[in-house]
């Protein structure tokens, strides 16, 4: 077996095999745009002429890299044209049509149009991450009548976001600006602008910042003087995505910045200009001797121990992966002091190498609003086997790449937030000029896992491609980093709505959810599981049930925050060990046990013994030492019989985790394991293997959308079908992480003659 040629694997997996461009087209509400015609012109000749199918789509070949000029008409729209290069041969160029006359923006070079929103406002409050939810909601209210508006959205994901939208009480005469005016000088705002997206659970607001790209040869003084004619000043350089500068607008954040983002666009000198955004975030969520690692059902159907074993075989120290390899986990935050993540790896260094909350701009993780990203990092990288303080009884759960470094990062703001954010990340020179920024860190991560969407409904900003191609670019010390993105819970098109544009770049590893079906056997799609022609590849997750009890349903094991636990509890070490004396039947909510002691209320139990039929947890509501008993909530799921095997221990795990969530961290474990046997191995060579080594479920579906197809985009039932190839719900298959590891060492440098003597001899 010869090493990938990166270019050669390139071609070979031009998006779903189908064809060479994919054209998408879509509505400002984002809805397919059914029959628009679309041409494609190279040097002033039309090579296609075509209109789209029922979800939008039309696909265009071509033999050669020659930029095309593709325009769109479709009735009760206005047309929309754009020139498309060939540098990128797999990816899907959207088209957003908006009605004639309507106000638009940039993302990139795709043109937006939107509907205006006149008599509300975005707003970013203060120090979101030191205050509950419920706090931030309450806030907001406050800050609303405290200039006597009303509040418009402050629920779920908005309070999650730290926003929220601010309207007026029927004051027609009272504007969206006189919002702005009055919200720039309250209390308790760190940010107001006018509204570009407004849904039920997201939306997305104007900051007076601009990002602009401009072409290669241009200096700054010439940026100065092209951005002064259009009200914007230079604010810095991002140094590591080359002429990509920050410009600031004097005025209020009205849509009048759009005015002076757009007139910059159509200067010759600028490649693309587009204002910087504030959105809402949407969360998605070798045997061990870890005392979980039995409930953790899903690492005997990716591989794990295999390929830990693959690793052992190279270096006993990297049994469980490198410690050299860093993940980074960004999300919500990190529980800083959880078991998984503190302690020493096999090389002495410590578990936790960074951590930084980009929300609050502190170097802790002292205050989390949820414990998503503590779950998620435990998916990707919790310790394994790592002592507990029971002898004998080793601590938890087993992270895919329980022995790699990890880096913990709490998110938030606007796109050049989170651009800023990954480029500290990943070790490169940011430039910011926020207050309070980290100084650069060396070396950078190897592996981001990210589980959540941002700017949905969106295509993806400039700003923010450029940002993942300096990662994939430069990071790794030129062999890219690892980006792995969930592919959302909405069960939903993405080809259609967009709804994670950062997981569907192709830099990008966008990541779905199988699940088992029933039986307890067969491996099928998610149902919540987002779904479309970016989707790379899946792993196993929950089946959305909301708990544990095989085989009939199917939750993920992960840690969770232990200043406030949330999830369905479930004890990671025995602290107290007894037997049920009196059976229990399933309804139960109280517990009679041969002893109590050292039993309290708020702490976890478990009734019966790890991977064994039945057994569930619970968290400790009450204890009644005289009778011996316990209360649980919720009521037991199954029956137990007395004499059935009950610990106790803190309420640090929980059993219920799931969605795309947990999915993706999952995946990025792997992708950190495939670099700890082979560390030079460049990010799109990891993206090949993992493509080349997935395993091909459910190929028996028979959804018109979620269906396997071949190379030609043949279907079973066509004639000359060559086999499954690619699938809108499962990407290229199921990961195998002992597949994947298996070939990355096989192109790794320094273990190419070990590699294939360990093949030959097994």
């Amino acid at each position: 077996m010869q090493p990938y040629a990166p270019q050669e694997r390139r071609e070979h997996y031009v998006m779903g095999a189908f064809a060479d461009l994919s054209i998408q087209v879509t509505s400002f509400d984002y809805q397919p745009v059914q029959q628009a015609q679309v041409t494609a012109e190279r040097e002033g000749r039309t090579i296609l002429s075509g209109s789209t199918d029922e979800r939008g789509r039309i696909r265009i070949e071509r033999d050669d890299g020659a930029e095309l000029l593709i325009r769109i008409e479709a009735p009760g729209f206005a047309g929309d044209e754009r020139s498309v290069t060939g540098d990128r041969p797999d990816h899907v160029e959207l088209f957003v049509l908006g009605q004639p006359g309507m106000p638009f923006y940039y993302r990139g070079t795709v043109r937006v149009p939107f509907e205006p929103v006149d008599d509300a406002v975005g707003v970013l409050l203060r120090n979101p991450g030191e205050r509950s939810e419920e706090d931030l909601a309450a806030s907001a209210d406050g800050i609303a009548r405290s200039i006597g508006a009303e509040m418009v959205r402050s629920h779920v994901n908005f309070a999650r976001s730290g926003i929220a939208v601010v309207g007026t009480t029927g004051d027609h005469t009272r504007g969206a600006e006189a919002l702005l005016d009055e919200l720039g000088q309250t209390d308790g705002v760190e940010r107001a602008g006018a509204i570009v997206k407004l849904f039920d659970n997201n939306a997305s607001f104007l900051t007076n910042t601009v990002i602009a790209r401009f072409v290669e040869g241009v200096d700054d003084e010439r940026v100065a003087t092209i951005a002064a004619r259009h009200g914007l000043t230079p604010d810095g350089r991002i140094h590591a995505l080359g002429r990509v500068y920050r410009l600031r607008f004097a005025g209020l954040a009205s849509y009048a910045v759009l005015d002076a983002s757009n007139a910059l666009a159509d200067e010759d000198d600028v490649v693309f200009a587009e204002p910087d955004l504030i959105h809402t975030v949407e969360e998605d969520s070798i045997v061990p001797t870890d005392f979980l690692f039995p409930q953790q059902w899903d690492h005997s159907i990716i591989n794990t121990p295999d390929a830990w074993q693959e690793l052992r075989d190279l270096d006993s120290n990297r049994t469980f992966g490198s410690p050299d390899v860093i993940i980074a986990v960004v999300d919500s935050g990190v529980d800083a002091t959880h078991p998984e993540f503190t302690g020493n790896l096999s090389n002495g260094q410590p578990k936790l190498y960074h951590v930084f909350d980009f929300a609050n701009m502190v170097a802790n993780m002292s205050s989390l609003p949820s414990d998503h990203g503590t779950a998620c990092a435990s998916a990707a990288t919790a310790r394994t086997n790592n002592s507990s303080n029971v002898v004998g009884v080793n601590e938890g759960i087993a992270g895919v790449a329980g022995n790699c470094r990890l880096i913990g990062v709490r998110r938030g703001g606007s796109d050049l937030d989170y651009s800023e954010m990954y480029l500290w990340t990943a070790g490169l020179d940011a430039n910011s000029s926020k207050p309070g920024f980290p100084a650069q860190i060396t070396p950078g991560a190897d592996v981001i896992s990210n589980s959540f969407g941002a700017s949905i409904g969106s295509p993806i900003s400039g700003l923010m491609s450029n940002t993942f191609d300096a990662l994939t670019d430069s990071g790794r010390g030129g062999g890219g980093i690892l980006l792995f993105f969930s592919a959302g819970n909405d069960n939903s098109d993405l080809d259609v709505t967009f709804d994670r544009p950062w997981g569907m770049y192709e830099r990008c590893f966008c990541v779905a959810a199988s699940t088992l079906a029933n039986d307890g056997a067969t491996e099928t799609k998610a149902g919540y599981s987002s779904f479309g022609s970016t989707v790379d590849f899946c792993a196993p997750s929950d089946d959305w049930s909301g708990f544990h009890n095989p085989p009939t349903s199917y939750g993920a094991h992960a840690a969770t925050i232990q200043a406030a636990p949330d999830g369905e509890a479930i004890p990671g070490r025995p602290d107290r060990r007894t037997t049920l004396t009196v059976a229990v039947a399933a309804g139960a909510t109280t517990l009679t046990l041969a002893t109590v002691a050292g039993m309290a209320a708020g702490q976890a139990l478990m009734i019966g013994t790890p991977g064994a039929a039945h057994t569930e947890g619970r968290p400790i509501t009450a204890v009644n030492a005289v009778l011996n008993q316990l209360a649980v909530t919720p009521a037991l799921r199954n029956a137990h019989g007395a004499g059935t095997a009950i610990v106790s221990g803190p309420r640090s795990y929980q059993s219920n985790f799931g969605g795309t969530s947990y999915a993706t961290p999952v995946c990025a474990g792997i992708g950190a394991l495939m670099l700890s046997a082979a560390p030079r191995l460049r990010w799109d060579e990891a993206r090949n293997i993992l493509y080349d080594t997935a395993i091909k479920i459910d190929q028996n579906n028979t959804d018109p959308i979620g269906r396997w197809r071949d190379r030609a985009g043949q279907i079973s039932t066509d004639p000359g079908y060559a086999g499954p190839q690619f699938s809108e719900f499962f990407g290229f298959g199921r990961i195998d992480a002992a597949a994947a590891v298996r070939d990355a060492r096989l192109i790794g440098e320094d273990d190419w003659l070990t590699a294939i003597l360990h093949m030959m001899m097994s």
